[in-house]
Protein backbone atom coordinates (compact mmCIF):
# COMPACT_ATOMS: atom_id res chain seq x y z
CA UNK A 1 0.00 0.00 0.00
CA UNK A 2 1.02 3.39 -0.99
CA UNK A 3 0.45 4.93 1.93
CA UNK A 4 1.05 8.68 0.62
CA UNK A 5 -1.64 8.33 -2.06
CA UNK A 6 -3.78 6.75 0.38
CA UNK A 7 -3.44 9.79 2.96
CA UNK A 8 -3.71 12.47 0.48
CA UNK A 9 -6.89 10.19 -0.90
CA UNK A 10 -8.16 10.15 2.48
CA UNK A 11 -7.81 13.95 3.17
CA UNK A 12 -9.44 14.85 -0.42
CA UNK A 13 -12.42 12.32 0.10
CA UNK A 14 -13.49 14.22 3.27
CA UNK A 15 -12.54 17.62 1.74
CA UNK A 16 -14.44 16.62 -1.34
CA UNK A 17 -18.04 15.36 1.09
CA UNK A 18 -17.77 18.55 2.57
CA UNK A 19 -17.82 20.72 -0.40
CA UNK A 20 -20.80 17.92 -1.97
CA UNK A 21 -22.97 18.31 1.39
CA UNK A 22 -22.67 22.34 1.30
CA UNK A 23 -23.54 22.31 -2.34
CA UNK A 24 -26.52 20.13 -1.76
CA UNK A 25 -27.45 22.34 0.94
CA UNK A 26 -26.60 25.71 -1.15
CA UNK A 27 -28.52 23.99 -4.04
CA UNK A 28 -31.90 23.75 -1.52
CA UNK A 29 -31.51 27.29 -0.30
CA UNK A 30 -31.02 28.85 -3.61
CA UNK A 31 -34.33 26.93 -5.05
CA UNK A 32 -36.70 27.77 -1.78
CA UNK A 33 -35.44 31.35 -2.19
CA UNK A 34 -37.60 31.77 -5.51
CA UNK A 35 -40.53 31.34 -2.41
CA UNK A 36 -39.05 33.86 -0.33
CA UNK A 37 -41.41 37.06 0.44
CA UNK A 38 -40.12 40.52 -1.11
CA UNK A 39 -39.66 43.49 0.80
CA UNK A 40 -38.58 47.41 -0.79
CA UNK A 41 -34.79 48.17 -0.41
CA UNK A 42 -32.39 50.10 -1.29
CA UNK A 43 -28.93 49.97 -2.90
CA UNK A 44 -25.93 51.39 -0.84
CA UNK A 45 -22.81 50.54 -2.80
CA UNK A 46 -21.97 48.61 -6.11
CA UNK A 47 -18.17 47.97 -6.55
CA UNK A 48 -16.71 45.86 -8.89
CA UNK A 49 -13.40 44.41 -8.25
CA UNK A 50 -10.88 41.83 -9.59
CA UNK A 51 -8.97 42.51 -12.86
CA UNK A 52 -9.56 41.37 -16.17
CA UNK A 53 -8.23 42.25 -19.64
CA UNK A 54 -11.04 43.88 -21.50
CA UNK A 55 -10.87 45.41 -25.09
CA UNK A 56 -7.21 45.01 -24.30
CA UNK A 57 -7.23 47.05 -21.41
CA UNK A 58 -6.96 46.05 -17.36
CA UNK A 59 -10.28 46.85 -15.84
CA UNK A 60 -11.73 46.30 -12.38
CA UNK A 61 -14.50 44.00 -13.43
CA UNK A 62 -14.59 40.65 -12.48
CA UNK A 63 -15.99 40.46 -9.26
CA UNK A 64 -19.38 42.38 -7.85
CA UNK A 65 -19.93 43.80 -4.28
CA UNK A 66 -23.34 44.69 -2.97
CA UNK A 67 -23.95 46.43 0.17
CA UNK A 68 -28.10 47.14 0.03
CA UNK A 69 -30.62 47.30 3.06
CA UNK A 70 -34.34 46.42 3.82
CA UNK A 71 -36.17 46.20 6.45
CA UNK A 72 -38.52 42.86 7.51
CA UNK A 73 -40.74 42.37 10.45
CA UNK A 74 -40.10 45.32 11.81
CA UNK A 75 -36.37 45.18 11.60
CA UNK A 76 -33.76 46.50 9.11
CA UNK A 77 -31.23 44.56 7.72
CA UNK A 78 -28.26 44.80 5.73
CA UNK A 79 -27.02 42.65 2.49
CA UNK A 80 -24.33 41.69 0.73
CA UNK A 81 -24.63 39.04 -1.46
CA UNK A 82 -27.20 39.92 -4.88
CA UNK A 83 -27.48 36.23 -5.45
CA UNK A 84 -26.54 32.71 -3.90
CA UNK A 85 -24.19 31.86 -6.49
CA UNK A 86 -20.86 33.49 -7.65
CA UNK A 87 -21.78 36.33 -10.00
CA UNK A 88 -18.30 36.77 -12.13
CA UNK A 89 -17.54 38.49 -15.74
CA UNK A 90 -18.95 39.57 -17.95
CA UNK A 91 -22.51 39.44 -15.52
CA UNK A 92 -20.72 41.50 -13.08
CA UNK A 93 -20.71 44.35 -15.23
CA UNK A 94 -24.08 43.79 -16.64
CA UNK A 95 -25.36 43.41 -12.47
CA UNK A 96 -23.45 46.73 -11.77
CA UNK A 97 -25.59 48.74 -14.62
CA UNK A 98 -28.83 47.04 -13.46
CA UNK A 99 -27.92 47.80 -9.48
CA UNK A 100 -26.95 51.51 -9.21
CA UNK A 101 -26.07 52.93 -6.14
CA UNK A 102 -29.26 54.53 -4.67
CA UNK A 103 -32.00 52.59 -6.57
CA UNK A 104 -34.66 51.34 -4.95
CA UNK A 105 -34.52 47.25 -5.44
CA UNK A 106 -36.75 44.01 -4.37
CA UNK A 107 -35.50 41.93 -1.56
CA UNK A 108 -36.20 38.50 -1.52
CA UNK A 109 -35.76 37.56 2.59
CA UNK A 110 -35.67 34.62 3.61
CA UNK A 111 -38.39 34.04 6.54
CA UNK A 112 -36.66 31.76 8.61
CA UNK A 113 -33.58 33.77 8.93
CA UNK A 114 -34.35 37.63 7.76
CA UNK A 115 -30.73 38.45 7.86
CA UNK A 116 -30.34 36.56 4.52
CA UNK A 117 -31.52 37.91 1.88
CA UNK A 118 -30.82 38.65 -2.12
CA UNK A 119 -31.48 40.51 -4.59
CA UNK A 120 -31.72 37.86 -7.72
CA UNK A 121 -33.65 34.23 -5.80
CA UNK A 122 -33.13 31.28 -7.33
CA UNK A 123 -30.21 28.93 -9.02
CA UNK A 124 -27.80 30.10 -11.67
CA UNK A 125 -29.44 30.30 -14.74
CA UNK A 126 -26.72 28.89 -16.66
CA UNK A 127 -25.07 26.36 -14.46
CA UNK A 128 -27.17 25.60 -11.87
CA UNK A 129 -25.77 22.21 -10.75
CA UNK A 130 -21.93 22.82 -10.69
CA UNK A 131 -21.00 23.23 -7.67
CA UNK A 132 -22.78 19.78 -6.86
CA UNK A 133 -21.23 17.94 -9.99
CA UNK A 134 -17.64 19.08 -9.26
CA UNK A 135 -17.63 18.51 -5.75
CA UNK A 136 -19.42 14.86 -6.58
CA UNK A 137 -16.99 14.42 -9.38
CA UNK A 138 -13.66 14.95 -6.90
CA UNK A 139 -15.02 12.42 -4.34
CA UNK A 140 -15.29 9.88 -6.89
CA UNK A 141 -11.59 10.96 -7.59
CA UNK A 142 -10.74 10.51 -4.43
CA UNK A 143 -12.09 7.28 -3.71
CA UNK A 144 -10.62 6.15 -6.92
CA UNK A 145 -7.35 6.98 -5.30
CA UNK A 146 -7.30 5.98 -2.14
CA UNK A 147 -8.98 2.36 -3.93
CA UNK A 148 -6.16 2.29 -6.30
CA UNK A 149 -3.13 2.89 -3.10
CA UNK A 150 -5.14 0.45 -0.65
CA UNK A 151 -5.07 -2.43 -3.27
CA UNK A 152 -1.20 -1.35 -3.99
CA UNK A 153 -2.00 -0.15 -7.66
CA UNK A 154 0.04 2.56 -6.88
CA UNK A 155 3.02 1.52 -5.42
Amino acid sequence: MNSLAFWFGAVFVLFCAILLVRAIRKLGLARRSRSWPTVPGRIDSVRLWGSRRVDGEMREVEHLAVDFRYSFQGRTHRGTAPALYTVVYPRTVEWARRFEAGADVEVHVDPDRPARAVLVPGLHPEKPYSDVILAASGLVLGLALVGSAWTGLLT
